[in-house]
């Protein structure tokens, strides 16, 4: 709920798969961009979750003229779980 969105102390919005596989379909496409847009416009950082293949970058990448800005993507397309000391080899990659 919106009033919810406003009063909650929270900096970062996390969007999870069930909506990532929605972006297909044009009236969610354009529902899910408006609402990052509503929440940038409130100050807010926006995560996308279980990015697994460029496909799913592709919404992403400001090349496209309709992208969806975000600062923060995760998922499988860049790395699986790790451990701690395999996450620090992987920083320093």
């Amino acid at each position: 709920n919106i009033k919810k969105i406003i009063t909650l102390p929270f900096d970062i919005v996390k969007f999870n798969k069930s909506l990532l596989s929605q972006l297909q379909n044009e009236q969610m496409y354009t529902l899910i961009k408006d609402n990052v847009h509503l929440l940038k416009s409130l100050n807010k950082e926006i995560l996308f979750e279980e990015i697994e293949n460029e496909e799913e970058l592709k919404y992403f990448d400001k090349k496209n003229k309709d992208y969806i800005e975000c600062e923060y993507l995760q998922g499988y397309y860049y790395s699986k779980p790790l451990p701690i000391s395999e996450f620090v080899k992987f920083l320093t990659i």
